[in-house]
């Protein structure tokens, strides 16, 4: 069974507060936005393959974080 899930993760990450990833709430229902449960988008959960891919992660949000660091006001 294949359950294509595409349209629920782009309008997760539209709304997805940049600004507070650690506090992401990802809604089940585009209707109803009290169906769905807290995350923390900061964090990768469940399992990773490879392995590094968690280690390559870390060092691409850090980088980012840095960069949006130095450009917040070009926005």
């Amino acid at each position: 069974m294949f359950l294509d899930v595409t349209d629920m993760i782009d309008y997760n990450v539209s709304i997805l507060n940049s600004n507070d990833l650690s506090n992401a709430f990802f809604c089940l229902d585009r209707n109803d936005p009290t169906v769905g449960f807290p995350y923390d988008a900061t964090r990768l959960s469940g399992h990773l393959y490879p392995k590094t891919a968690s280690e390559h992660l870390g060092k691409l949000h850090t980088a980012y974080t840095v960069w949006r660091s130095k450009n917040m006001f070009l926005e």
